[in-house]
């Protein structure tokens, strides 16, 4: 690098005049405090972060004095949810909360709901490859529910295909027969591969063995 090349970082010529952009001593000075202005900016950022729920993190003991709770552990992510039960608890029971609420138990954060006015009661509809809390959203319904809602009920939807792989170990037999070209059943299926529709089921088959010696060793093919 020259005496008379720019070093004044980029960030900081946007703000200042241009006149400034060769001069040594404002590239000194700027190199000297950009490590403090970077730390500087964050620092606000994780002070700002403490007024989400969801990523607070030292900030969790101010919330939890707001809402008078006494911490049973020290897991953030617990913490976090006790909050949000707290917080939850409070709000209105709508729709758009409700959909909210659901989200939260939901890894997608995709969830709809319906309104079943006949049977009284919200259904959650999630992504059939969505992973989600169940357990803990009857938790939180419970505790919003209004007096006119009977129930809550889940479920999934979606076209998507899933694999199913099945294994099985090949099997070979020694049979003994007293006749050659006598007509046999064929016993013992458990363990053959079926590619079917589920649920999969299959009938009992039977095969003319036409073997040219009687009582060797043949291998079950086929």
């Amino acid at each position: 690098m020259t005496e008379n090349e720019v070093i004044v970082p980029l960030k900081y010529r946007e703000r200042i005049p241009q006149f400034y952009y060769e001069d040594k001593f404002f590239a000194t000075l700027f190199d000297s405090v950009d490590p403090e202005i970077t730390l500087h900016e964050e620092r606000g950022k994780d002070i700002a972060l403490q007024f989400h729920l969801q990523k607070v993190t030292w900030g969790l003991p101010v919330w939890e004095k707001i809402h008078n709770i006494k911490p049973t552990t020290s897991d953030p992510v617990e913490r976090r949810r006790t909050i949000e039960e707290k917080e939850n608890a409070k709000l209105p029971f709508k729709p758009e909360v409700l959909r909210s609420v659901a989200n939260s138990a939901s890894k997608l954060k995709t969830a709809e709901i319906e309104e079943d006015f006949t049977r009284q009661i919200i259904r959650f509809i999630f992504q059939l490859e969505d992973t989600v809390d169940i357990v803990w959203l009857r938790k939180m319904y419970e505790k919003m529910r209004s007096i006119h809602a009977l129930g809550m009920e889940a479920v999934v939807t979606g076209t998507d295909t899933i694999p199913l792989q099945v294994e099985v170990s090949s099997r070979y037999h020694d049979h003994e027969y007293l006749f050659c070209g006598d007509f046999y059943p064929e016993d013992g299926l458990e363990g053959r591969i079926y590619e079917e529709i589920l649920p999969v089921s299959a009938a009992e088959r039977e095969h003319v063995l036409m073997y040219p010696e009687c009582n060797d060793f043949y291998p079950g093919e086929g």
